[in-house]
């Protein structure tokens, strides 16, 4: 009971999604009435035609019977058209809402909510499951209604002709809706593997592309085929599955339906010549039962439909229904002077007592001034880095900005505030100045200040389309250096009160990365300069450094202090500065 109350609760909510198309679809369902009305009036005007025939005297008659057939199969076929075309409208115009939605969705999820699934699943969410649910939606509403509307117009007359022969005729379809119901259940837990499995197909091929120089320079081809051919032997078999479900559904349908047939000719001969009913009754009944049987098949074959588009609705309600980031309030925090950080508490498995966590009792920054992030691999800068963007979310803890309060989940004002430049750089397949502008038209002039802030100009002179050069798959035409540049003239485009940089500077020479560090201390477009790196050369400039190891802050102080009193420090800056003093 409970599974299906489940499913009747999913049911009406789907439904309830698509009542914003209500007014399409009640003209819709008009129309398939009035195209199965004239469908049912083709048999019983057959029927007189034949009963006519008889009377010699009637060929007057004959003809305007036929002239109406033709006219009730006309009217069948506008109204038909027009019924689908009201339906199909609604149903694509839901599949451009169930797209929208789900990209609005994964674009105010967080880091936590997005990693659950992987990219394969969205890429699937919003190809696949959309589609199927519009096919389900349209398709499903022709067929559902077009059954109604059958019954509601050929029972009346069949029983008109003859109630027994309809009680026997009808005795069929109960098995029918039967092997239905057995085929239906195969499919709907079948359809779910399948997409389950094209997500993970979709995730490994998407990886597979992005990575193909790693699995070349390892000679790994052969291996990555292999393990390709084993999930898509995987699908292949699940797919071959469902499509001979699929096969034995029609084929079924009919012989299940045929016995109707059987018994309308088996009873209604004898009926015949009895005197109990006309010829002219059995072809029309005849013909009733033709247009029964192809809806009762028509409904049956769509219930392959219908368990795509079911499972494509539990997928995507799945993202529907995810935590999003919370919308707050709006705060003016411009250009604050003083950040106290107090009980800050991050860990990336909170089921996990062993996994790396980051702990901050109490930390105050002033922001007037240029501040460094230093320590190991692991020690927890990008972390507090992506804490304080507003990138990931603490499990708890505050931000006091001067007087005013902001929570862990405050993500809107924390972004408005800083601008972030990651350690991993990404790029879209679009042009240089997309990438920088996002889309933004006629900022061409801000564009080209932003590249030459990032020392950027001279490299793309040389590109023979200048700012129109597409970048490519994840910027694969550009050097990790360029893609670094074109991360900080993006964060320069629209500048914010605090400007963060996590290690993107690692790929420059020393000449250009100080080049870059002078036009940033010297810019009075940032209040605060927040610089993470593991050269000490990029952060002996900062005013303040703040030194990180196994998730806590260290040590505070300039470079000249850290040098006297973090051992760590000094033992990385003699190192490095003799990896210099060799290089020269």
């Amino acid at each position: 009971m409970e599974k299906k109350e489940n499913f009747i609760f999913l049911l009406k909510e789907l439904l309830s999604f698509s009542s914003g198309y209500k007014h399409l679809y009640l003209w819709a369902f008009i129309f398939l009435a009035l195209t199965n009305y004239f469908s049912a009036k083709i048999p019983d005007t057959v029927k007189k035609a034949i009963d006519a025939s008889k009377d010699t005297s009637t060929s007057d008659k004959i003809i305007w019977f036929a002239g109406m057939i033709v006219f009730c199969a006309l009217l069948q076929f506008l109204f038909r058209v027009i019924a689908r075309i009201l339906v199909y409208r609604a149903c694509r115009e839901q599949e451009h809402e169930l797209r929208d939605l789900l990209m609005k969705k994964i674009c105010s999820f967080s880091v936590r909510t997005l990693s659950k699934k992987s990219i394969g699943d969205y890429v699937t969410n919003m190809a696949e499951d959309t589609t199927q649910v519009r096919i389900f939606v349209g398709f499903g509403f022709i067929q559902f209604a077009n059954i109604i509307m059958v019954y509601i117009f050929c029972l009346p007359f069949m029983i008109e002709i003859s109630p027994r022969l309809t009680m026997y005729a009808i005795i069929p379809y109960p098995l029918l809706l039967l092997f239905i119901a057995v085929i239906n259940h195969k499919l709907y837990y079948l359809n779910l593997d399948m997409k389950a499995k094209l997500a993970e197909l979709t995730d490994f091929i998407s990886q597979s592309v992005y990575g193909i120089y790693v699995i070349k320079s390892f000679h790994a081809m052969d291996a990555f085929s292999s393990k390709f051919n084993d999930e898509s032997d995987e699908l292949f078999t699940k797919q071959w599955r469902a499509t001979l479900y699929n096969l034995i559904l029609l084929p079924g349908l009919i012989f299940i339906s045929s016995f109707g047939e059987w018994i309308i000719i088996y009873l209604g001969v004898p009926m015949i010549n009895s005197g109990e009913i006309t010829q002219g009754d059995f072809i029309a009944y005849h013909g009733y039962i033709s247009i029964l049987i192809f809806s009762s098949v028509a409904v049956g074959f769509g219930m392959s439909t219908f368990n795509r588009g079911f499972t494509s609705w539990l997928r995507l309600r799945e993202v529907y229904n995810e935590e999003i980031e919370p919308s707050k309030e709006k705060k003016t925090l411009e250009n604050p002077d003083l950040l106290r950080i107090e009980k800050l508490e991050y860990s990336y498995d909170l089921d996990d007592v062993s996994a790396f966590s980051l702990k901050i009792d109490k930390l105050d920054l002033n922001l007037n001034q240029s501040i460094g992030i230093f320590g190991p691999i692991g020690s927890g800068k990008t972390t507090f880095i992506k804490l304080l963007s507003g990138i990931y979310k603490a499990d708890n803890g505050s931000y006091h900005f001067d007087n005013k309060v902001l929570g862990v989940d405050d993500y809107v004002n924390l972004r408005d505030l800083i601008s972030y430049v990651p350690q991993n750089v990404f790029l879209f397949s679009n042009s240089i100045e997309e990438n920088i502008s996002f889309f933004e038209k006629d900022v061409k002039d801000k564009v080209l200040e932003a590249i030459q802030f990032a020392d950027l100009f001279s490299d793309i002179e040389k590109f023979e389309n200048g700012l129109e050069t597409i970048v490519g798959e994840r910027g694969i035409r550009l050097s990790l250096g360029q893609k670094q540049r074109l991360t900080l003239a993006r964060a320069h485009f629209r500048p914010k009160s605090i400007l963060i940089i996590d290690d993107c500077f690692s790929a420059l020479d020393t000449v250009t990365e100080e080049t870059i560090l002078q036009s940033l201390i010297k810019s009075d477009m940032y209040k605060t300069l927040l610089l993470s790196s593991h050269r000490i050369s990029t952060l002996k400039h900062c005013e303040q450094i703040l030194v990180f190891d196994k998730g806590q802050i260290t040590h505070i102080g300039d470079h000249e202090s850290l040098l006297k009193n973090c051992d760590y420090y000094q033992e990385i800056w003699k190192i490095q500065q003799m990896f210099e003093e060799v290089a020269s």
